[in-house]
């Protein structure tokens, strides 16, 4: 008997063991319950975001779709991340995973969501509506450049405190995370935690002369921070100083935003080589909420020029609908009319390729100054 239905509580040990197995045998060992504490850690019950299908009782496929919401500005997105997606080895080419895909988004849709975010292949998603986009800056740093544009930066009040489970810098450290224009919601300081620690990350506070700094997320051979946040911008050099200091790592890279400006200014003077680009995969459903929101968080940095920009969009499934953005409008500007497939729309309105693709019949749609948009989720937020 073949079941597709929804996980309970009842299905959660062997519901982890199964991802477990599937990762492990396409991948490295994976032990789900370690790498993602913020979704399978101990007193985490998240079995009913998973979609299953049972074989005579046995799980053969999951799709886990985990909901958050992101604050970008004044406005929130209910987003859905999904993640764990796995067939067992002997249950593949049966169809399991279209099937449950197909149902996680028209499922996310149905409640609401506005979007939905993975990190995954492009043409094994572009199927159910995703497409990767982003506006992702990735710097790296060398030991060379410590020597030669650090060697007068003076390190010495700078230091790294391991953080553990119950520390009483985990709400300072929350607090300086919700102070930032975009964030997602990490319901308390234990789930804040729990967020830093996936993906093998390890959690220190940044203090100075003793004093609470900022924070950062690390990976465990100490050459990825996953996420860092300091009250004052300029500790970064010695910050950064200080860690090559105390870790010796061969290199160090690290990921931001293109709305994180200062981040890339100061990163941007030190660092050995940075390449802007495309990160996670998103499949938007709500596409006027989103494209307004993110519209406001560049504005901030980068003042839109005034516009009228309708936009025809076609779905898949044959369907229109059209979105219409007004930014700042006196009715004397130039407007524009374009009709886009929702892929391709995705892809120009918040990636790179808006600066060398064409789209069809619609052209370019690069249109005053409004693409790409800063689209970005932080690496610890993924699933």
């Amino acid at each position: 008997m073949i079941e597709y239905i929804k996980a309970t509580t009842e299905d959660l040990e062997d519901l982890i063991d199964f991802i477990n197995m599937v990762f492990s045998q396409d991948h490295r060992p994976h032990d789900f319950k370690a790498l993602l504490p913020k979704l399978y850690g101990d007193h985490k019950d998240t079995a009913g975001c998973h979609y299953i299908v049972r074989e005579n009782g046995k799980i053969r496929a999951a799709v886990g779709v985990f909901p958050t919401t992101m604050h970008v500005g004044d406005t929130e997105l209910r987003l859905g991340q999904l993640g764990s997606v796995s067939v067992h080895p002997y249950a593949r080419g049966k169809g399991y995973m279209k099937a449950l895909m197909q149902e996680a988004v028209r499922d996310s849709r149905e409640k609401g969501m506005d979007a939905l975010v993975l990190g995954g292949l492009k043409n094994r998603y572009q199927y159910f509506g995703f497409m990767p986009t982003e506006s992702a800056v990735r710097f790296t740093f060398l030991p060379e450049n410590i020597r030669h544009l650090l060697s007068g930066t003076d390190s010495r009040a700078l230091s790294f405190e391991r953080v553990s489970p119950g520390s009483s810098c985990l709400a300072e450290m929350m607090a300086l995370y919700q102070s930032c224009p975009v964030y997602t919601d990490r319901v308390s300081p234990e789930y804040f935690y729990d967020v830093l620690c996936s993906w093998n990350g390890e959690v220190y506070a940044v203090r100075r002369n003793g004093a609470f700094a900022g924070y950062l997320s690390a990976s465990r051979d100490h050459r990825e921070i996953h996420e860092y946040m300091l009250r004052d911008l300029s500790d970064f050099a010695p910050m950064l100083k200080a860690w090559f200091e105390r870790q010796a790592p061969s290199s160090l890279r690290t990921r931001c935003g293109m709305y994180e400006r200062e981040k890339c200014e100061v990163m941007g003077r030190y660092c050995e080589s940075f390449e802007s680009g495309i990160g996670h995969s998103w499949n938007i459903f709500h596409m006027e909420k989103v494209l307004l929101a993110w519209m406001k968080i560049k504005d901030r940095y980068e003042p839109l020029a005034p516009g009228v920009l309708t936009l025809n969009i076609k779905n898949a499934d044959g369907t229109e609908e059209t979105c219409r953005l007004c930014w700042n409008s006196s009715g004397t500007e130039c407007e524009k009319s374009v009709e886009i497939c929702r892929l391709d729309l995705i892809e120009a309105a918040f990636s790179g390729a808006v600066e060398f693709r064409s789209y069809g019949e619609c052209g370019t749609m690069k249109y005053q100054n409004w693409f790409p948009l800063p689209l970005f989720i932080a690496a610890p937020d993924a699933c």
